[in-house]
């Protein structure tokens, strides 16, 4: 299978270093090496979802098997975006944060609702998906020319309705204890869907595969002798990564505030500091761990968090490493990344 569809995004990005990016997006370049040295074929198919592109890569055999099972992920992830996209009014999670509770919540929503309480909890709440009016403010206050006006008491009401604790689940039910509040899971789900698809490939039995979903990634065995290759995007725009790392059985995600702006100064992205409503000075935070999810919402934990508390919360995180680039462009990392 391959299917390359034509949208926002261009799938083919060249040859880097000898080997082959399939794909760049959200700070993350899937490398692998090039047909000469492939033992299997390789099946991968590329389509606009979740908002941005997403890529199945299968290292297997038999490749009628490998598209079966990659289609059959796609299908899944299709099902997950109709629970988790916000910006369709008709998910679970519109209807949440439109009125403010929902019964008989779906399953994935009340597992990713849970998780992600949990890792706010365990990162003093750097990762809070009660952020969401601040960043509905902050869209709603930019104008054509990328100026960002701010008026000091809506903005202050603004941050007043980001309540980590104001989150309710009990049985299938969830609600928001004030009106106003909204949830995103803007930084939990995409990663979420990254796993679910995996474990289907698995299931499948696809047993070496890479779920890119852009830029939250989930690579289950390996290709034969060698690991799935990640390399990590260069904040300064440059082609080559600027690190690259082997893995398998992981999640990684990367996090940045260098490629969507709130204003023309640049100063506000979509990273923003629940406590404050400001964006952190940090370029770029990749986290590797267990699963996409947890790579995903730690990366946006640890862009709020100072370097040097990032990189002491991230050891006292079993099976996690990360790689933080700092204002300055100095790259820091935890003791056992690479």
């Amino acid at each position: 299978m391959n299917n390359y569809p034509i949208g926002r995004r261009r799938f083919l990005a060249g040859a880097v270093a000898g080997l082959t990016a399939l794909g760049t997006a959200g700070g993350i370049m899937t490398l692998f090496p090039g047909p000469a040295t492939a033992a299997l074929p390789i099946s991968s198919c590329g389509r606009l979802s979740l908002g941005t592109l997403v890529t199945i890569t299968a290292w297997h055999g038999d490749p009628s098997m490998a598209d079966a099972a990659i289609e059959s992920a796609f299908t899944e992830i299709s099902r997950l975006q109709g629970i988790f996209d916000r910006h369709d009014a008709g998910t679970p999670l519109s209807l949440l944060n439109r009125q403010g509770h929902i019964a008989d919540a779906p399953a994935e929503l009340l597992f990713v609702t849970a998780s992600a309480l949990r890792i706010s909890a365990l990162t003093g709440h750097a990762f809070n998906m009660t952020v969401q009016p601040v960043v509905d403010y902050l869209r709603a206050r930019k104008n054509p020319e990328g100026e960002l006006r701010i008026d000091p008491k809506e903005f202050a009401e603004a941050r007043a309705l980001v309540r980590p604790g104001g989150i309710r689940l009990s049985g299938s039910d969830i609600r928001l204890e004030a009106s106003g509040m909204g949830v995103t899971l803007d930084a939990v789900a995409k990663g979420y869907i990254a796993d679910q698809a995996s474990d289907l490939l698995y299931a499948h039995g696809i047993t070496s595969h890479l779920v890119n979903a852009g830029g939250d990634i989930r690579v289950r065995g390996s290709k034969g002798a060698d690991p799935w290759m990640i390399g990590i995007k260069d904040p300064a725009g440059r082609t080559a990564p600027i690190a690259a790392l082997p893995l398998r059985d992981k999640g990684i995600a990367t996090s940045g505030g260098y490629e969507m702006f709130y204003d023309r100064a640049r100063r506000r992205h979509h990273l923003l500091d629940p406590a404050t409503g400001e964006s952190p000075t940090a370029l770029s935070v990749s986290v590797v761990a267990p699963t996409a999810m947890e790579a995903d919402a730690l990366a946006t934990a640890l862009s709020i968090l100072p370097t040097d508390g990032a990189l002491r919360f991230i050891q006292t995180m079993p099976g996690c490493e990360c790689l933080i680039i700092e204002a300055n462009g100095n790259m820091r990392a935890s003791n056992g990344w690479g």
